[in-house]
């Protein structure tokens, strides 16, 4: 659609006038994708892929898709983003402060994930982290870990016992934040998988739970 002179008032979809060569004005069509804001403590996210969809989205639907929320940076910034398998492990990462512990139990990590990386630039910057790993999964991203640890002399401990370890949560008590879920952080489990994690922000209750579920199993395993 077009119109023959710029209109003093554009009709509602006129967001944008492009002008052509002989003085026409194009309509650029509105973008309906609105975004929702999610504000509440907690937050629910859903794999990247539908089982029976070749396209990647996040989320299982459009409504989904729409799903946005504040993230913490490293860089102790909030910044508005999609709602994600990965965005809520890196908030609750990011979240953790210098000098409080942060525990990991996941049955599987990979080093391409962003969650790798986002821990490390924890440690780096003062917090404590405990991982418990299945030892039959991860072991080049223990051997990878470990080099960085002894390199960078960062304060992160590894343990994985001969018995598997199938949980998959990161509690940081201090803040009283917990994030658990069906998915590992791995490729597979954003871009492959039927998933979901819920992340719930401060609940001293349930951090308490999640943390003496974690340090039962950490008491009962050997180093690496």
């Amino acid at each position: 659609m077009c119109i023959r002179d710029s209109p003093k008032r554009l009709p509602k979809d006129f967001v944008r006038i492009n002008k052509g060569q002989d003085g026409t004005y194009f309509r650029k069509p509105i973008n309906k994708r609105l975004k929702t804001i999610v504000k509440n403590n907690n937050l629910v996210a859903f794999s990247a892929t539908h089982p029976i969809s070749k396209i990647n989205s996040h989320g299982f639907s459009s409504v989904v898709n729409k799903r946005y929320f504040n993230m913490m940076k490293n860089s102790g910034k909030e910044k508005l983003v999609p709602l994600t398998l990965n965005t809520l492990s890196l908030d609750i990462i990011a979240r953790a402060k210098a000098k409080t512990t942060l525990r990991v139990a996941i049955y599987a990590l990979s080093v391409r994930v962003p969650e790798y990386n986002a821990l490390l630039e924890a440690a780096r910057r003062g917090v404590f982290i405990k991982i418990i790993f299945d030892r039959n999964v991860n072991i080049y991203t223990m051997d990878r870990i470990s080099e960085v640890i002894s390199k960078e002399k960062i304060n992160i401990e590894l343990r994985a016992g001969k018995r598997g370890m199938h949980q998959k949560y990161i509690v940081d008590e201090t803040e009283g934040n917990v994030l658990t879920g069906t998915a590992n952080m791995t490729t597979d489990s954003i871009q492959r998988h039927a998933e979901h994690r819920f992340l719930f922000k401060s609940n001293p209750e349930l951090a308490e739970a999640f943390t003496q579920d974690f340090e039962t199993i950490w008491s009962r395993i050997t180093l690496r």
